[in-house]
């Protein structure tokens, strides 16, 4: 099987835009609807919306209208994204949704460019080996450990210490695989760092999670 180029990518953003279904784009690509999926997959983006951290309104936290006081939402511990069916559920992904231009939630989207990057990132990471020594991983780890053990979430770890060039995204993936857990971290510890409590289950808390868990780069 053949990678996938840029000009590839570029035809599955324009397929997900206009909303094909992905045998619809691999059959346009030659290519197997496995390959696709699996692409788009690998390659999601959670992005947030334009002004996330200056006050919003209801659509940028389901517990808007319970605070007084709302100037960094993102970093607030109580902070919870409102639910979309179309992003948390099917397609899974907010390429071609006609409210995108106007909608003030997070998006998770395909990005051809930012695909290709990080693929040629990984290639050049692959070739040349990587620079960290386990020495390096396990003084991280156990820095990251101290800090969603102090209540700080992935978002303020990754935000606030761009010295450890590591996403959120790989945060929630080291605790949901229990990587952190000889840190003394555990999934029940991350749960408190987010909410400070146990909260109901809902679409948009579960999608972000698997989206976390499952996307990692």
């Amino acid at each position: 099987m053949s990678h996938l180029d840029l000009k590839s990518r570029l035809m599955i953003e324009i397929g997900l835009n206009s909303n094909k279904s992905k045998k619809e784009i691999a059959n346009g690509l030659d290519k197997d609807a496995s390959t696709i999926g699996k692409e788009i997959k690998n390659h999601l983006e959670f992005n947030s919306p334009p002004n996330s951290n200056l006050i919003g309104g209801k659509e940028t936290c389901v517990h808007i209208r319970e605070c007084k006081q709302c100037l960094k939402p993102t970093a607030c511990i109580r902070y919870e994204v409102p639910a979309c069916d179309r992003r948390d559920h099917k397609p899974g992904y907010c390429n071609g949704c006609e409210r995108k231009k106007f909608c003030r939630l997070h998006k998770i989207v395909y990005s051809a460019n930012s695909a290709n990057d990080e693929y040629r990132q990984t290639l050049r990471e692959s070739r040349q080996g990587h620079n960290n020594t386990h020495a390096d991983i396990d003084f991280l780890k156990s820095e990251i450990a101290k800090l969603i053990k102090q209540g700080q979430t992935p978002y303020a770890i990754s935000t606030n210490h761009p010295e450890f060039r590591i996403s959120q995204r790989t945060i929630y993936y080291w605790v949901k695989e229990v990587k952190l857990k000889e840190y003394g971290v555990i999934s029940l510890d991350l749960k408190e760092a987010v909410k400070r409590k146990l909260p109901a289950k809902t679409p948009s808390n579960d999608r972000v999670k698997k989206f976390f868990t499952k996307n990692v780069t």
